[in-house]
């Protein structure tokens, strides 16, 4: 991970400056005393000619790791310099320092240096560029102290200053990029470890000659090499292993002088060996012979001088291998000497007490294996009391990767002794689950931190199954909602505050346009099917979106907090049930909250529930009635109890694909006819709370004549109009209705209807759009709205339907219209024909106009759609039950255009009165 410092830092032109000013005698090759005493020649206040000189004799003890001089020397001529004002050369003797420090393994005070040293960098093009040198410094360290997170903020910044710059450090950018990769990797998302090294090959080649021209120890195809080994190997991709390995074997001669790439061969032998030592089971016949012939090249490639923790790691190889061979009595003995010879605070120890715990278990030692496991966790523990035996007190460490270490061990545990695990592993289950909320970024899981999710939440629920007193039962399993629902919903939710908040900041028009953009150029790069294009526009998307955290600082303060499910409970009325579905490994559950309890239901196999569901969805479809399908359809997903509730949250309902009020209770009604139900995504969604006091109660009504097809939308165009004509609003019809228009526009509106086409792309989901009558509008561009109103009224075909994107779950228009701020959008799960949707959301506007809440309105929609039409067919849910409300259900303020038609009466009616009175003077006067 670090950077060799001379590598880095070497600058041929400052030693020829430090020649040229007479200095003389400063070479690299002098012994310390000689060039400590130039220091002390300078002990008195340095001028601008001296500076460079001295950096030069930094530059010489740096190489003879005289680390602790370089420290006292930058302490004492920085004192110096503040006089000078020169925050240049302030902030690079503070990196000097900063590295000093690094290289004596005080990684905290490097820390502290290196954030003293971008404090004081200039505001330059040079001050810049030492900037991102140093926030690259401060990653390294902060990857010594197993700051995961931070460590991926500083590389990120580091990358997004210098990717800026004209003339940037390619050396160091190179670096960068290879780092982005190495921790995508280490967190699962392999595609885009892929890509990272694929930027940084991509500089390499446009800038090769000027990389190539210093001395390094590594060389860049050596290292590329190198990761794509080890980002194959954890991605299991055997076959394109070897073909790296095979590529670093050929760059790689043993005779090199470079003993550093001596280090990566050795290490990327070391990776393969652990390929095939943790996939035994997939390569039954050589599996274990080609992970010690790999084990054996490791030991024959080291140099322990070099790499000193490469001794421990091939001996855990080789203990490893031993274990999955389940020649546990050999592997424990080796396991127990690892662990007494590795340093107390070396960051592995949890690693290899949890193997030494493990072959204490299958040798039947649970005392002992119970003793090691604890051991493990104390090591990850960052609380500042000691780790108490229920593990109650346990505090988080800064790595995610240890909720992955403990799910499994806990689940192998589970698996194995189930006295064993009552004892420790419901603990660790605990303990990871804190680890997973403490460390997750929030943005998207890969399938490596899903599977740890899942494992976790699953093995939590199945915990719960055993508490026998109930009121600590509840208190847990409240504890596990809100850690759950804090874990899932804090990327969305985030999101959502951040762009509704947005408008407010009058962030100028010209930076939302660019951000708009930006989103077309990505979706354009998916749609040819550039994957590597469209991960570097999403990188510089992600660079944009930060520089306005920085320029609106209150923008980034709407963060989400912890959800709270008590503050949660007691927003709910007594007449509420919310339902939240949890679908982990093919199993579903079902978590039931009111405003006084909480329970949590299992419903078997996920599978056979979405197969039932299905299955009454295609009578649905097919515009027929099945009640008997529908009751037990309700039996089977709604608690028993829910009669007793006229309003039903439904939460991640979207799995099933269903409307709910279109299921039948015990006397074969539908739902709808006796209550009110809504979705959310979250259950922070359906408890949102407005905290803007506006009341803009306008409508902006789209409906355009689209170019993709003629269809005579009649039913749409008469619902618009009906609109335009009963409420305050604008309307865009026709060829008005533009996507500018509506860019333009959504953010001033309180309510966005749309009646137009939109397309649904279940393969690509980022091609789903909008027709506008000029252009498309897709779902990442709307992802980039910054919306501020009360609902959005999407009535078009399928703006419901939820569709699979790998790294965002659920996705649909409406997720997206929720995302850029609308806390409540009425939205369609397919085509409703025309003739019902006109009907449906003309009561429904009428009922929002009286006083209900959209939730109400739409139901009171339905049951008069119900009560009206004569057809019996044309009452069958396929006509009438596809309109979903997702968010909030609330009231939301719609102004008639009757109360402006009144006013312009009543201005006709004083202008006659007053023409009256002035009649009558004039008749009076000429009666005179």
């Amino acid at each position: 991970m670090k950077v060799d410092y001379f590598r880095r830092v070497s600058k041929v032109w400052i030693i020829l400056i430090g020649i040229l000013l007479g200095m003389g005698g400063i070479f690299l090759a002098q012994d310390s005393a000689d060039t400590s005493s130039k220091f002390q020649a300078h002990s008195s206040q340095p001028n601008w000619a001296q500076l460079d000189s001295l950096e030069s004799a930094i530059d010489s003890l740096m190489s003879l790791g005289e680390y602790a001089q370089v420290v006292d020397h930058s302490l004492s001529v920085e004192h110096k310099l503040i006089p000078l004002q020169d925050s240049f050369h302030l902030s690079l003797f503070r990196q000097h320092r900063g590295n000093a420090l690094y290289e004596l393994r005080d990684y905290t005070s490097a820390i502290e240096a290196f954030n003293s040293a971008i404090a004081a960098s200039p505001q330059s093009e040079a001050g810049f560029k030492l900037k991102a040198t140093q926030l690259f410094d401060r990653a390294n360290a902060e990857y010594q102290l197993d700051l995961l997170a931070d460590c991926y903020r500083s590389t990120l910044a580091s990358e997004a200053l210098l990717s800026e710059l004209e003339n940037p450090d390619y050396d160091y950018l190179i670096s960068v990029y290879n780092d982005l990769a190495y921790q995508s990797r280490t967190l699962g998302f392999y595609d885009d470890a892929r890509k990272f090294l694929n930027k940084a090959k991509s500089v390499y080649t446009s800038q090769q000659q000027l990389v190539d021209v210093m001395e390094i120890p590594v060389r860049k195809p050596v290292a590329f090499a190198y990761s794509e080994v080890l980002i194959n190997a954890e991605a299991k991709e055997e076959e394109m292993m070897m073909a790296a390995l095979a590529d670093l074997e050929e760059l790689v001669d043993q005779r090199t002088v470079r003993k550093a790439e001596l280090v990566r061969l050795s290490s990327a032998y070391n990776a393969v060996a652990d390929f095939y030592i943790n996939n035994l089971k997939d390569y039954p016949t050589f599996g274990e012979e080609k992970a010690w012939k790999y084990i054996a090249l490791t030991r024959q490639t080291l140099d322990p001088n070099l790499n000193p923790q490469g001794v421990d790691q091939i001996n855990f190889n080789e203990a490893k291998l031993l274990f999955n061979s389940q020649k546990f009595e050999q592997a424990q003995k080796r396991f127990e000497q690892l662990a007494d010879e590795l340093d107390q605070s070396d960051l592995r120890r949890p690693f290899f007490e949890v193997m030494k715990a493990m072959c204490y278990m299958k040798l039947d030692e649970p005392v002992k294996a119970k003793g090691s496991f604890f051991e493990m966790m104390k090591r990850t523990h960052l609380g500042k009391d000691a780790l108490k035996e229920d593990g109650s007190n346990y505090q988080p460490s800064t790595n995610i990767i240890h909720a992955s270490l403990f799910a499994e061990v806990a689940d192998s545990i589970r698996v194995y002794d189930e006295s064993l695990y009552a004892s420790i592993g419901t603990t660790l289950v605990q303990a990871g689950i804190k680890e997973f909320e403490a460390n997750y970024n929030g943005k998207y899981f890969s399938p490596k931190l899903k599977s740890t999710y899942e494992l976790l939440l699953k093995n939590a629920l199945r915990d719960l199954s055993r508490v026998g007193d109930e009121s600590i039962k509840r208190q847990k399993v409240s504890e596990l909602l809100s850690q759950s629902e804090t874990i899932e919903s804090q990327f969305l939710w985030s999101q959502f505050l951040l762009n509704r908040r947005r408008g407010s900041l009058k962030v100028p028009d010209s930076v939302r346009r660019t951000e708009q953009l930006m989103r077309l150029n990505i979706t354009e790069a998916r749609r040819s099917g550039d994957a590597q294009r469209c991960f570097e526009l999403e990188k510089e998307l992600e660079k944009f979106e930060q520089s306005i955290h920085e320029q609106y600082p209150t923008y980034s303060s709407f963060a989400q907090g912890r959800f709270d499910l008590t503050a949660f409970q007691q927003k709910l009325d007594d007449q509420t049930l919310v339902v939240k579905y949890v679908e982990l490994k093919n199993t579903l559950s079902r978590w039931e909250i009111t405003s006084s309890d909480i329970r949590i239901h299992d419903l078997g196999s996920s599978t056979a529930v979405k197969a039932q569901s299905q299955k009454y969805l295609d009578v649905i479809l097919n515009r027929k009635e099945d009640r008997t399908q529908a009751h037990e359809l309700c039996q089977r997903l709604l608690p028993e109890n829910y009669e007793s509730f006229s309003k039903i949250v439904v939460v991640n309902g979207a799995m099933f694909g269903l409307p709910f009020d279109a299921l039948c209770d015990e006397q074969k009604n539908y739902l709808v006819e006796s209550r009110t139900i809504t979705y959310a995504p979250h259950l922070v969604f359906s408890g949102y709370d407005e905290v803007d006091s506006f009341d803009k109660g306008k409508i902006f009504v789209f409906c355009p004549t689209t170019q993709s097809d003629n269809t005579d939308l009649k039913g749409a165009i008469r619902e618009s109009s009906f609109l335009s004509n009963s409420y305050r609003s604008d309307y865009y019809s026709d060829q008005r209705a533009t996507r500018e228009a509506f860019l333009s526009g959504s953010a001033k509106a309180n309510v966005l209807h749309l009646s137009m086409h939109a397309e649904i792309d279940e393969e690509l989901v980022e091609r789903s759009c909008f027709l506008f009558h000029d252009q498309k509008l897709y779902l990442d561009e709307l992802y980039g709205l910054d919306l501020s109103g009360q609902m959005a009224v999407l009535s078009a075909c399928n703006t419901g339907k939820s569709l699979k994107d790998i790294k965002n779950g659920n996705a649909s228009l409406q997720r997206a219209f929720m995302y850029a701020g609308i806390p409540s959008t009425l939205s369609s799960l397919w085509e409703i024909p025309d003739a019902s949707s006109e009907k449906i959301i003309q009561t429904f506007y009428t009922q929002l106009y009286e006083g209900k809440t959209n939730g109400e309105a739409i139901r009171m929609a339905k049951k008069d759609f119900l009560s009206q039409v004569d057809d019996p067919h044309l009452r069958a849910p396929y006509f009438w039950a596809g309109f979903i409300l997702s968010g909030k259900d609330q009231t939301i303020a719609l102004h008639s255009n009757e109360t402006s038609t009144s006013i312009w009466w009543i201005v006709l009616a004083g202008i006659l009165l007053l023409g009256l009175l002035l009649f009558f003077v004039r008749s009076r006067q000429v009666s005179i």
